[in-house]
């Protein structure tokens, strides 16, 4: 059992941890690094709401993927 401390949360990772969303800024520097289960739009969604604050995401503009999920 590992335990990581994210912006003042602490998670545990089991099995359900499949992917390391990486979130980066317009220079490229790491903003946010947070294990997920996996790389779906919804997942994606959730870590960005866990991870910064109604004012940060308000500064966001675009939101690229290098592994997109089907629109439904």
């Amino acid at each position: 059992e590992i335990r990581l401390s994210l912006v003042g949360s602490e998670m545990c990772i089991r099995d359900r941890v499949h992917a390391l969303c990486t979130v980066r800024g317009r220079t490229g520097a790491v903003l946010a690094l947070s294990p997920i289960q996996s790389e779906s739009a919804d997942n994606i969604a959730s870590m960005f709401t866990r991870t910064f604050s109604a004012m940060q995401l308000a500064q966001v503009l675009y939101v690229v993927t290098d592994d997109p999920s089907k629109a439904c």
